[in-house]
């Protein structure tokens, strides 16, 4: 790295500064990889990202990526979302669209909950389905698969 630095803060150019000072601000988290930096010889300002030895990349650790649906089952999420979503709409009182998901327990729920009130709640089991039903089809299919598939969120 070269010996004087200036860099962007909201927006502002500040510096010049040393390679020291740079590196601190970069450590306390002030300049960030997304901020630019100059030095005299860059034909142009660049981002901080790129300036080698700038961030220690083995303290930042990367999250893992969010779970992506496979090329094989893609129309099978695409099929069973949809599916969900109408049985919610038009049967939810009942739990079908729990069933339709694999979550037995959360159907078997609002079943019992419909039959044993000997269809009093099942009203508001009705709404609660119409609700899920149509979180499920406004849902990317990408959404739907983290939430209902790989989570396996049992409500909303």
């Amino acid at each position: 790295m070269t010996d004087q630095w200036f860099y962007t803060l909201d927006g502002q150019q500040h510096g010049p500064v040393q390679n020291e000072d740079l590196r601190s601000l970069a450590q306390a988290g002030i300049l960030q990889p997304s901020d630019y930096v100059w030095s005299p010889g860059m034909a142009e300002w660049g981002l901080a990202h790129d300036v080698a030895g700038l961030f220690d990349r083995s303290s930042q650790p990367l999250p893992p990526p969010l779970p992506g649906i496979p090329r094989s089952a893609e129309a099978d999420v695409l099929a069973k979302k949809i599916a969900a979503g109408l049985c919610g709409v038009l049967f939810g009182g009942f739990g079908v669209h729990k069933f339709v998901l694999g979550l037995r327990k959360q159907g078997f729920t609002m079943l019992m909950v419909s039959l044993c009130t000997f269809f009093v709640a099942f009203p508001v089991m009705q709404i609660i389905g119409m609700i899920e039903g149509i979180i499920y089809l406004a849902k990317t299919e990408e959404d739907f698969y983290r939430d209902y598939v790989v989570e396996k969120r049992g409500w909303f």
